[in-house]
């Protein structure tokens, strides 16, 4: 199966942050996205290899904020404990391992690549923004992603 099958919802949680992130950072670019997802594939490289991840650098403070927002969403999907408010909201969910967060960051990457020479330096941010749901005001459609996106944004408020 597929990756971009296999974890249809992890990847989707990703990316709706990233285009938060960028909404609210309208600088981000595809290579700071890139830079993230790498230092997010080398942490779970250095995690199944039994290593501490080093601790990453980055260009500017959307990707670090993006990190920030990634790293704990990634933890949370991997079963990693921590507390948070966006704790409850993963529980029930099946934990995702190292591994196969090493292939869903792969994937990603990949996509930036294919996406940034097709449409410029924010192509696979818009790319990407077009397949997400919009949130409703409403308690109608999209209820549950809309309560995800507001307990993510008070977390990095708190933050």
């Amino acid at each position: 199966m597929l990756v971009e099958e296999e974890f249809e919802n992890v990847m989707m949680n990703i990316e709706i942050q990233v285009v938060t992130v960028s909404n609210g950072y309208p600088e981000l670019s595809d290579m700071g996205v890139d830079r993230v997802y790498n230092a997010l594939l080398s942490k779970y490289k250095a995690l199944l290899r039994g290593n501490e991840p080093k601790e990453p650098s980055f260009r500017s403070e959307a990707e670090e904020e993006l990190f920030e927002v990634l790293d704990v969403i990634s933890d949370l999907f991997a079963g990693v404990e921590r507390e948070t408010a966006l704790a409850d909201i993963f529980e029930g969910q099946d934990e995702v391992s190292f591994e196969n967060f090493v292939r869903i960051f792969k994937r990603l990457r990949k996509s930036v690549r294919t996406w940034t020479k097709r449409g410029g330096s924010k192509g696979y941010i818009y790319y990407i923004a077009q397949f997400l749901p919009t949130v409703s005001d409403d308690k109608g459609e999209n209820a549950e992603i809309g309560k995800y996106i507001d307990t993510a944004t008070e977390y990095l408020d708190e933050a």
